[in-house]
């Protein structure tokens, strides 16, 4: 059941409602002196000041902080008090030597009753805020963040949650970068391929299975004359910032001053642009963080499941090790003696190896310009070698100038991390094929 109102509407209230809706910048806030809880008031200089065309204030306008009740703080901090501070001897430790006071009160007498012993001697104060106290939060204070927090609310992260880096050396960086891309940066035009032929004039079952039921008459390759870019919307800084690790200030540092012809690229074929440009600018990267690259030791290990989660189908290209800990090896290269498939065979041959794994992708090591995969874990028969664990890369040439920026900074970490680690009897070496690799162990 409704109850009567036993109260007319507050014409004031009302007034003041409809006021906002109009002017809502001229409606302030104060506190009731009698009721203690909050009420709107009309900022009437301002209503007149909306209502005119001209200046209406003479007052002076500055910069202030403000507050309501702020004139009756004022007085209140002015006025005297009739209050003492006494010493806690009792709770005190070394009461007489100290020069440290805990001094427990209201802020505002304990500051009236300072004010004159240490005038013009206090350089600094620090006051606990009047809320938050006991169980009563009302505002939150705690800001803390963890480094991982930080680096996330920065945007310091990509979408895949990898870190993103701003090089110490950003400068040497960019500088870099810029001249790699100015020197070396080449896109191809994206073209196309039109093919004219006939059909066969008799088909076979064989030919429709195949897809050869034409015959190819003539082809033409064309240019693609029309700008991709002006479709086709791309995160240029985006891109390359995911693709490098960086953030997109530095990213936008080195595009914004490369040469205007080289940045055109980006419109004639976008994808390779950013494909190599990404690529410049790693091997940029690499050249530059090594001599800071270091890695720490944290919990954790690798399950023996990674040698098996690979899944290899082409057993005619694998090879059936004696000394392996899987069953077959997959070597890279195609060549029956590719430089792996005559390691691997060096390998079971020799009478020094007692195991060896070919390090599947999933162990990696991090670096800043991508994640790296040595090729070989291997274990010597104690008293063999002076190394008796030893992390092998096998490569056709050592030669830095055959190795390209990326994959010779990754090698170059690499190199830092089992530095780091050969305390623990493990070893690391650039090798080209089994003799290179005993010269290292013996």
């Amino acid at each position: 059941m409704d109850k009567l109102r036993m109260q007319s509407s507050n014409g004031i209230e009302d007034n003041i409602t409809k006021i906002a809706q109009l002017f809502p910048d001229c409606v302030t806030e104060t506190v009731d002196e009698r009721s203690g809880q909050p009420k709107h008031l009309i900022d009437f200089e301002k209503l007149k000041q909306n209502l005119s065309d001209s200046v209406m204030s003479e007052r002076a306008e500055r910069y202030q902080f403000t507050w309501p009740d702020k004139s009756k703080a004022i007085l209140l901090a002015n006025s005297p008090i009739n209050a003492t501070l006494r010493p806690c001897r009792e709770d005190s430790v070394d009461f007489d030597n100290t020069q440290n006071l805990y001094i427990e009160g209201d802020n505002l007498d304990v500051l009236k009753c300072l004010k004159e012993t240490y005038l013009h001697k206090v350089k600094m104060i620090y006051i606990d805020p009047p809320y938050n106290t006991g169980n009563d939060f009302v505002y939150e204070d705690d800001f803390a963040q963890s480094s991982e927090e930080y680096l996330a609310n920065s945007g310091q992260f990509d979408e895949q949650g990898n870190r993103m880096f701003t090089n110490a050396e950003s400068k040497e960086l960019i500088e870099k970068a810029i001249a790699a891309i100015n020197k070396e940066l080449v896109v191809s035009k994206l073209s196309y391929v039109v093919t004219r032929g006939v059909q066969k004039t008799e088909l076979k079952h064989d030919d429709m299975k195949a897809g050869s039921m034409m015959v190819q008459e003539e082809m033409q390759h064309d240019d693609l004359r029309t700008d991709v870019v002006s479709t086709v919307k791309y995160d240029l800084l985006g891109k390359i910032a995911t693709n490098t690790r960086l953030t997109r200030k530095t990213i936008a540092g080195i595009l914004s001053q490369i040469k205007p012809e080289k940045f055109d690229m980006y419109k004639m074929n976008p994808e390779e642009f950013i494909r190599r440009v990404s690529r410049l600018i790693l091997e940029q990267k690499a050249t530059i963080i090594v001599d800071h690259i270091s890695y720490n030791e944290i919990e954790g290990s690798y399950d023996s499941a990674i040698f098996t989660e690979e899944k290899h189908t082409a057993l005619d290209k694998a090879y059936q090790g004696r000394k392996s800990i899987v069953d077959y090896v997959f070597t890279d290269g195609t060549a029956k003696q590719s430089v792996e498939r005559k390691f691997v065979e060096d390998l079971d041959s020799s009478t020094d190896v007692a195991v060896y794994a070919k390090l599947p992708k999933g162990f990696h090591i991090p670096t800043p310009v991508g994640n790296y995969s040595p090729d070989w874990a291997i274990a010597f028969k104690d008293g063999a070698v002076k190394h008796v664990y030893f992390v092998a890369e096998t490569k056709g040439s050592m030669s830095t100038l055959d190795l390209r920026g990326i994959e010779d900074g990754k090698i170059a970490c690499a190199d830092r991390l089992f530095e780091q680690l050969s305390g623990s009897g493990i070893y690391y070496h650039k090798v080209t094929n089994y003799d290179d690799l005993m010269e290292w162990v013996k």
